[in-house]
């Protein structure tokens, strides 16, 4: 690449792939996603070495995958936040776990609006989030998490792709693959899922 300021040389791997006689694929009445069904071939960037410049890798496996996210502002420093929760509700010490997760869960329910049903990164703190009375379901779950977490209830996130979107990639993990976020918490040796975020939930679900 010549350019103003810089003279680089890379090495380049083509390879051409020829296909035949393949049948078209035909959606039938309970198909979740015509992506399912095609047979395709995808590539996946790893990394990005630039010669005498900086190296970025991307995530190359779920475990990398997830200690990105968890490390990213965007979703695992929300979720370790969530000491706003004590100054908005008042929760008796004596009540179950459960009835704590409730009150908390009833609490995001019945005072926040969501705008957009679908999103797993969020620039919002849960101080924000309830002052602007709305969000997107990352920024509504991800604060709910990180309330019940606070509050010494163990919750996860968990990465959603929804119907129609497609099924995420078993071994190699895609950013774009996931459309959605929900709570998972472990009360009692029960685990629950759960999501803040919709308004079709009814009180404590």
């Amino acid at each position: 690449i010549n350019g103003k300021n810089c003279i680089s040389n890379f090495n380049f791997i083509i390879r051409k792939l020829k296909f035949e006689n393949i049948p078209a694929f035909k959606p039938e009445p309970y198909t979740a996603s015509k992506k399912d069904g095609q047979g395709i071939i995808t590539n996946q960037l790893t990394n990005i070495n630039f010669p005498g410049g900086s190296y970025k890798e991307f995530a190359t496996s779920y475990k990398q995958f997830t200690d990105k996210l968890l490390d990213d502002s965007r979703f695992g420093k929300i979720i370790q936040n969530g000491d706003f929760i004590k100054k908005m509700i008042s929760l008796d010490p004596s009540a179950s776990k459960f009835d704590i997760a409730t009150q908390i869960y009833n609490h995001f329910q019945h005072n926040l609006t969501t705008k957009i049903k679908n999103g797993y990164y969020s620039d919002k703190s849960g101080k924000n989030l309830f002052k602007e009375g709305f969000g997107n379901m990352a920024d509504i779950n991800l604060n709910y998490i990180g309330a019940l977490n606070e509050m010494g209830i163990k919750t996860y996130p968990v990465l959603l792709s929804t119907r129609g979107y497609g099924i995420p990639h078993p071994v190699f993990p895609n950013y774009s693959k996931f459309n959605s976020v929900i709570a998972m918490s472990f009360i009692d040796d029960v685990l629950y899922f759960s999501d803040a975020s919709s308004p079709e939930n009814q009180d404590g679900t």
